[in-house]
């Protein structure tokens, strides 16, 4: 038994042999991971610099943009502002426009307001005067014996009783022109009366009534 132990046991010499190989393959492979790393690293900073390459050409755009923009805006700005000013005198032109068409207007109205006013007066003034007459005309009629005919005698009794018949008449029939009066007694003149009366009318000037009041 102790023979079969000795001649299973490893020897010294294969033991290093062993470790060797275990050390070349822990070698090789931190050398690969090394590689692969240096590789990512590589590429990491191809990349960051085509980024900073990018973002240089971004912020040249940006200022090119900048440069083109300043003027432009100005000019925007420029164009906006001539169309507000152009806006604003039409609004103002309009606004005048409209006040004189509103004030020829308002000077229509009143004139037409004025004219139907005057025409409400003249209706109701004939409207008045139609109640007056009918209400004139309801009345009751008097038969009115009119005056005697007066022949011109020099008698006081007979000269007042004409006066006062004649007075009497004109009151009853509403009779109030003093011309009319005086046409009115004249017919009741005869004789000698209505020769004087003649005689008085061709002594006026102008072939009128010789006197305006009656008495």
């Amino acid at each position: 038994m102790a023979k079969k132990d000795k001649i299973g046991a490893p020897s010294k010499g294969t033991e290093a042999q062993v470790t060797d190989k275990n050390v070349e393959k822990k070698r090789t492979a931190s050398k690969d991971r090394l590689t692969t790393l240096e590789d990512k690293t590589e590429r990491l900073e191809t990349n960051a610099r085509k980024a900073v390459e990018s973002l240089d050409d971004v912020e040249e755009c940006l200022e090119k943009l900048e440069t083109k923009f300043v003027p432009l805006k100005g000019e925007v700005t420029e164009g906006v502002q001539k169309l507000l000013d152009e806006a604003y005198e039409r609004l103002n032109r309009q606004d005048v426009s409209l006040q004189i068409v509103l004030e020829s207007t308002r000077n229509e109205l009143l004139g037409e307001i004025k004219k139907l006013s005057a025409e409400l007066s003249l209706y109701k003034n004939v409207v008045l005067i139609g109640m007056a007459s009918k209400t004139i005309e309801a009345k009751p009629r008097i038969d009115v014996q009119k005056p005697k005919e007066f022949k011109g005698a020099r008698d006081t009794q007979e000269v007042d009783s004409f006066v006062w018949s004649l007075e009497n008449y004109f009151r009853l029939t509403g009779i109030e022109d003093e011309d009319t009066k005086v046409n009115s007694a004249s017919i009741y003149l005869v004789d000698a009366a209505l020769l004087w009366w003649r005689h008085r009318c061709y002594q006026s000037k102008d072939g009128t009534i010789p006197t305006k009041t009656w008495k």
